[in-house]
Parts: structure tokens; sequence; C-alpha cells
């Protein structure tokens, strides 16, 4: 009999921010504009590179070197450059050696990921980035443990929760950390940074940070892991330039290894796993070799941090723009991060994931705002498609975790939920944003990007975006529903 190639129990792997395109793609096909604030792509949303930064990368792509392999590891000129760049922090000390480049790091995520052994958990934040809890997923084949981040007080990571679940949970050998944080912006205070450090000395942990915005902070102080992690526990910081220069389409990235031959290293394995990680490296070559080439050049010139700051201030008014827009508006809490280019807007009143589905909500909204029998037909159909999926879903999550400690992720319970409400943003008001649960997080919301290159377009948008908000108000099943849009 002929064996299947995808084998039957393997993990979907989930990442909403792209999927959430296709319905945005159905609403321009109709005709309808969208405001595409679903993925953190500066280039997208009219960002660019100033004029002396593409000169730079066009005085490299005239030099043949650019179109050659370069060390598995990386260029060693650019390793040297990027560890003394570490090193003036004054915490811990790495040489080039500790550095390896990447095809994003999305790939690094991937590798690291994938090499770790079977069984071991890397705990992480709620909410996370999604290419971290797919990665986790699809290695366990279960759902990634995680620790709690308190919306009503920042997003600061819940250390007590993290404690309590590492000493649980004996399989967790290292701790993801975001940093600052994606969806919410967070910008993680240097007490929090440190008390976590100490969890991961206390239980012999290695510690993840993924400090892929690290100069993307507008508000608040960055604190990096090579600042706080100290001589004696194993690190990993991720790194790169797709966010800051911007250049995501490069694909490059790198991670910086902290503290390999310690005592802890020993217990652990983290030498012999940073091994693999080179040795599979090997095995690929190399990453590409243009951008890596042009990044001494360019953040050592005298305007680069001039150029930072200025994006750093455009972000800081979009947020202040944010939130004087959604002021005073009843049943929701806007996020105030300081880094990234994201905001993160939950609901205050519906609960969690795990006490709300379709069952349980239902929408008033007054019949204008379905403005057209077009956008409606698009939103019933998007809901038609949802109960589907859920009804499948519980299906198969009920004799996949039956008698286990496991429950379905995030995104598959707010199918019917937080999905609901983004899609009622698309439809009805032309906003493209990203469900909560997207991000494996517990919490009714949904995540915006502050990209937006037009000062009056982002504006605008912040209006219908209060409208909509205003206007959607979930009830206990048996409320009257003014409008039959979910059946």
């Amino acid at each position: 009999m002929q064996k299947a190639l995808l084998a039957k129990d393997i993990q979907p792997i989930q990442y909403g921010i792209r999927e959430i395109v296709q319905k945005g793609k159905q609403m321009e096909a109709a005709g309808f504009p969208v405001n595409w604030e679903n993925i953190g792509d500066p280039v997208h949303k009219g960002m660019t590179m100033p004029q002396w930064m593409l000169e730079v990368i066009g005085r490299q792509v005239g030099r043949s070197e650019s179109f050659a392999y370069c060390d598995s590891k990386g260029t060693e000129s650019t390793r040297t450059f990027l560890a003394d760049k570490t090193n003036r922090l004054g915490g811990v000390q790495i040489g080039p050696e500790d550095i390896t480049f990447f095809n994003g790091l999305g790939d690094a995520i991937t590798t690291l990921y994938r090499l770790l052994s079977p069984g071991v958990k890397v705990i992480q934040p709620s909410p996370a980035y999604p290419a971290h809890t797919s990665a986790e997923r699809l290695r366990l084949g279960a759902e990634p443990l995680t620790y709690a981040c308190d919306p009503q007080r920042g997003w600061r990571p819940d250390v007590q929760d993290l404690r309590e679940k590492v000493r649980a949970n004996p399989d967790v050998m290292a701790i993801l950390v975001v940093n600052p944080d994606n969806p919410s912006g967070a910008v993680h205070a240097r007490e929090d940074l440190e008390a976590i450090v100490e969890v991961a000395r206390e239980f012999d942990l290695v510690l993840i940070a993924d400090e892929i915005y690290e100069h993307v902070v507008f508000d608040g102080v960055m604190t990096r892991l090579a600042e706080v992690i100290g001589p004696d526990v194993c690190g990993i910081a991720m790194k790169g330039i797709s966010k800051e220069f911007p250049w995501p389409g490069a694909r490059c990235g790198w991670v910086e290894v902290y503290n390999r031959w310690c005592e802890a290293s020993e217990r652990v394995g983290f030498d012999a796993y940073c091994t693999r990680v080179d040795k599979t490296k090997m095995s690929e070559v190399c990453s590409t070799t243009l951008p890596q080439l042009v990044i001494p050049e360019i953040m050592q010139d005298e305007r680069y941090p001039a150029l930072l700051a200025s994006r750093n201030e455009q972000y800081r008014q979009r947020m202040e723009v944010l939130q004087a827009g959604l002021s005073g508006l009843e049943g929701w809490t806007i996020s105030r991060g300081g880094g990234g280019f994201y905001a993160v807007i939950t609901m205050d009143s519906s609960g969690t994931l795990a006490s709300s589905s379709l069952d349980a909500l239902s929408m008033e909204a007054d019949v204008s705002l379905l403005m057209s029998p077009e956008r409606r037909a698009l939103f019933e159909g998007w809901q038609t498609d949802a109960k589907t999926d859920a009804k499948t879903n519980a299906e198969t999550d009920a004799e996949k975790y039956a008698g286990t400690d496991s429950e379905p992720n995030g995104e598959r319970k707010g199918l019917l939920t937080d999905y609901l409400l983004t899609d009622y943003l698309l439809a009805g008001f032309g906003i493209c944003a990203v469900p909560l649960s997207a991000f494996n997080s517990p919490h009714i919301g949904f995540r915006i990007t502050l990209l937006e290159a037009d000062e009056v377009v982002f504006e605008e948008m912040v209006s219908r975006l209060r409208e909509a908000l205003a206007s959607y108000q979930p009830k206990k099943l048996g409320s009257t529903m003014r409008l039959s849009m979910l059946v």
C-alpha cells in the first residue's frame, strides 16, 4: 500500500499574520480598499532606505565577493564587528566564533528548535511571535507550554507563573523571551529580565532572546540579554536587519551564543548543541553574502543613529494618534508598547478564549455599518468557513487530547471569537488586523501596525477603527441581535 507523504498526525502550521491576507485580497477583488495593518513590513507600508544606504549597497554589489559563498557561520569581518558591538554593552563577552548567520530569523528559529532533543520543551511567553509557537508545536506534536504576560500590567511577564510552570514541568530546558515583544510592543524592564535569568540559573535552563526589534524602541529603555545574563547561564540572542534598515527581503539574521563553555553548559549539553547548529549550517553551505557585507559600514555611519531615532519618533507619534483616537472607548484596552511597531487592542469584558466561543457570543451592530450586501456576503462566507473549521477542530481535538493535560492552541480556540472580530473589521471597515489568538494568546483582541507612512491615511484608519469597535458589542447568547450577520 502506498504511504502518504505527510503524516496524518502532524501538527498544523498556522501563521495568522499571513493567512488573513487571502481575505483582504477578496475584499480588494470585490472593489473595496483595504488598510493592510497585519504585517510588520516597513517597506510595504512606504518606508524606504535613505540614499546613502542604497549607495553603500550599490558599491558592495559592484564587488565580486558579494556573489561568492562566505564562511558557513557568516562573513568573519562582520561577525567580528557585531561581537565588538555586543561587548561594548559591558556584559557577557563574545567573539566572532559565537555568532552564526541565517537566512533571516525564520530560518534561525526553525533550525534551533528542530535540533533540540525530542521531548525537551521551550517555555514561551503568551502571546508570542507565531514562528516560535509553530516551530515548537511542529517539533513536539503538542501545544507549546507558555507563561503569562498580563495585558493589565503592560504585558509584563509573570515571572511567578514562569517559575511555577518550570518547576512543574521537568522537560523544560529553555525559556523564550521576545524583547521588545511582538505582538504587544512591550519593552521589558531590566528587573523582569534579571528575574527571568534567575529562573534559568536556578533550574539550569538555556535562555533564548528574540531581539529583532532591539533598535526599534520609542518609549522605555532596551535591555539586552547580553547585559543581564551573567557568566554562568547559557543563552542565545537572535538579531537581524529586516526591521531597522529596513531590508526584510534580504532575509539576513544572526544568533549570538553566550557562555558556551560555562559549567552550566556541561550539565545541559549546550556546547554540543551549538556544535550541531554549526554543522547544520555547514551542510547548507552559508547564508546570503551581500547583506552581511554591508552591515558594518551602514551601522558605523554617523547618520545611522539619527535615522533610527527619526523612525522611532514616527512610531511614537503614530502611537499617540492611536491612543488619542481610541481614548474613552468603553470595553477596550489599547496597549502602549514602547518598542517594535505594533499596538495590541484587547476586549475588556469578554474573558478569554477558554470561556468564549461562537455559542456564547453574538454581535449587536447598527445595520448601516454593514455598508453593502457585498461586504455582508464576504463576512458571512468567512463565518461559514470558520464554523466548519471549528467543528472539524472540535472533533479532532476531542480525540487527540482525550486523557491528556494538553488542550487546543489559542488560534484554534480563536476561530470563532477574535477571528470573528478581525473579520468584522475587515469586511465592514477595510482594516486588515491580526487576531491575537494567532499569537497563541487566550485574550480576545488583535494587533495592528504603526507603520503607515502617510499620517492622514493613518488618522483616517484610526477613525474607522473607533467606529468599528464602538459598534462591536459581544453579548451572551440570547441577547437581541438586530442583524442576522452570523446566520
